[in-house]
């Protein structure tokens, strides 16, 4: 529900990253074998707006600094995701998923829930780290065509019906 490519995930910083005055998370590395790096684009860097739920998740992490996706309170980043996407592919095969999507697709399917939500196209790229909306068009733009917008304040209003809470499901 942010759109983070994988390195920008684990490159998450709590103190650094996380704005919960602002409601934003601030994207300005990226993680490579554990290496912090550039983000992939000029346009990578840049603050995503926290919906209701990622904030929920982040409020709970129980450290004030450090990863925020650590295996060891914050010291250490999680890792480059292979073990972590194996299990990913694991849980979705166990729950009857016949063709299983890609860690990477969840970042596409932000862009989708942008899009159904209504989003402008100049919003949508920001928030992805898009090189421009233009980019979006050419790897998104058949969507604008297709899907008909509902209103939705958030992304995940399109998956909770009101009132029913996330976290719990």
């Amino acid at each position: 529900l942010t759109g983070c490519r994988w390195g920008e995930q684990v490159a998450l910083r709590i103190e650094e990253d996380v704005d919960f005055r602002r409601n934003r998370l601030r994207i300005t590395r990226s993680l490579y074998k554990r290496s912090p790096q550039t983000p992939k684009t000029e346009q990578s860097v840049r603050d995503i707006v926290m919906s209701p739920v990622v904030r929920r998740i982040l409020r709970a992490v129980p450290w004030q600094e450090g990863y925020v996706f650590s295996p060891d309170g914050g010291k250490t980043p999680i890792g480059d995701g292979s073990w972590l996407k194996r299990r990913w592919r694991k849980a979705q095969v166990r729950a009857g998923i016949r063709r299983p999507i890609r860690w990477h697709d969840l970042r596409h399917q932000f862009v989708i829930f942008l899009i159904a939500a209504g989003m402008d196209v100049k919003y949508v790229a920001q928030q992805a780290g898009h090189a421009s909306a233009g980019c979006t068009l050419d790897r998104d733009g058949h969507l604008f065509e297709t899907i008909t917008p509902t209103h939705a304040e958030w992304p995940e209003d399109l998956l909770w019906t009101p009132g029913e809470d996330p976290m719990c499901t």
